[in-house]
């Protein structure tokens, strides 16, 4: 589930849309090889233009400015008239500007959330009476940097404020600035566990209210091996950090490998890259009896367990909020297969050495709407 949709018209002139990763569109540019490749300005939450069984929703909302060059004599009155746009939002944080053909010039400019109302009144200024006023619709659309501009043959590109390009290239494809530019984080420097309480634990006759927000969006990982059947990593849940001592017998008894420790909104997480059948996983979890009680209720219920790989994001005042750490890691040498999208994943934090890999190449991630 991206936060942006791609539409791409063919060269027959029909629309496609897609909700792509980076290496998925890649892949669809290959294939149907575009006229024009557009992407959305704004983020949304699981976009789907026909045949919804949700509402679609606007997740992040930004700033939008599209120059057109035929509303100019040539192109160097054009990138003249940009880079006089450019002093006039000096105070504004710009994300991305993009040359969309250098045919007869035209520019488009991406402007961070955090500013927009601030964008807003700036646009009451008579400079920009020249630029597209039809822009500011929720599903906009803007020209993919590095794509190719078929309506002018001509690349877009990245440039400067005073649009020149930029020197690393015309044709490069950069979407993970498409996916997480602009994304403020909140300001939060207390303890996760103190501040972020589950709102419906129960102390006394008082409830502990919880400072987590209502909605929000968490990056998840299923701990199934992709692309092998039956074989699972074991994920271990615990509200409190567990003793170092009980999770090295635990280590020692089964053989687990190393042990990496996650802090997350609901208590720890302890992760171990060597993958178990089945079976063997049930054994594991009922072994820690009420402690993991979570881990094994949801591997019987689903198949599989989930853990969060991301800080939480809130949906009502669009900012992160500090809830995932890495704790550290419990070595162990032994032997058996290890899971490959997990210690894609997991790399980024231990660069431990694992032999007899197993699974594909890239971890699949997941991000939907939670409730507190």
């Amino acid at each position: 589930m991206k936060f942006r949709f791609i539409k791409m018209e063919t060269q027959d002139n029909k629309w496609l849309t897609f909700n792509p990763s980076k290496q998925r569109l890649l892949r669809l540019i290959k294939k149907h090889n575009p006229k024009n490749v557009y992407v959305s300005v704004n983020q949304w939450v699981r976009y789907k233009e026909q045949n919804r069984t949700y509402p679609n929703l606007v997740l992040k909302e930004y700033g939008f400015i599209d120059i057109d060059g035929q509303n100019f004599t040539n192109k160097e009155v054009c990138r003249q008239y940009f880079e006089d746009i450019n002093k006039v939002l000096s105070d504004i944080h710009i994300i991305s500007r993009v040359r969309t053909n250098n045919t007869i010039g035209g520019y488009q400019i991406l402007t961070c959330p955090c500013c927009l109302n601030k964008f807003r009144e700036l646009l009451k200024n008579p400079i920009f009476d020249k630029t597209d006023r039809n822009v500011y619709d929720l599903k906009r659309v803007r020209r993919l940097t590095g794509s190719f501009n078929g309506n002018r043959s001509s690349w877009a590109c990245d440039v400067d404020s005073t649009g020149h390009p930029k020197p690393q290239g015309l044709n490069s494809l950069n979407l993970e600035d498409c996916y997480t530019s602009g994304m403020p984080k909140a300001d939060d420097s207390k303890d996760v566990l103190t501040d972020l309480t589950s709102p419906n634990k129960i102390k006394g006759r008082q409830a502990i209210r919880s400072k987590l927000p209502a909605h929000f969006l968490v990056k998840q990982i299923s701990n199934s091996c992709s692309g092998v059947s039956n074989l699972y990593v074991p994920v271990l849940k615990f509200r409190r950090m567990p003793h170092q001592k009980y999770l090295l017998n635990l280590q020692k008894a089964y053989n687990l490998g190393d042990l990496y420790i996650f802090r997350y909104h609901m208590g720890f997480s302890v992760i171990s890259p060597k993958t178990s059948q089945f079976g063997r996983l049930i054994k594991i979890y009922k072994h820690l009896g009420q402690r993991n009680l979570k881990s094994y209720n949801e591997l019987v219920k689903f198949k599989q367990n989930f853990m969060c790989t991301s800080d939480l994001f809130d949906l009502d005042k669009l900012c992160e909020v500090n809830t995932f750490k890495f704790i550290g890691v419990m070595e162990q040498a032994c032997g058996g297969s290890y899971s490959r999208p997990h210690i894609t994943w997991l790399q980024k934090y231990y660069k431990g050495h694992y032999s007899n890999l197993i699974g594909d190449s890239n971890p699949k991630f997941s991000v939907g709407i939670f409730h507190s």
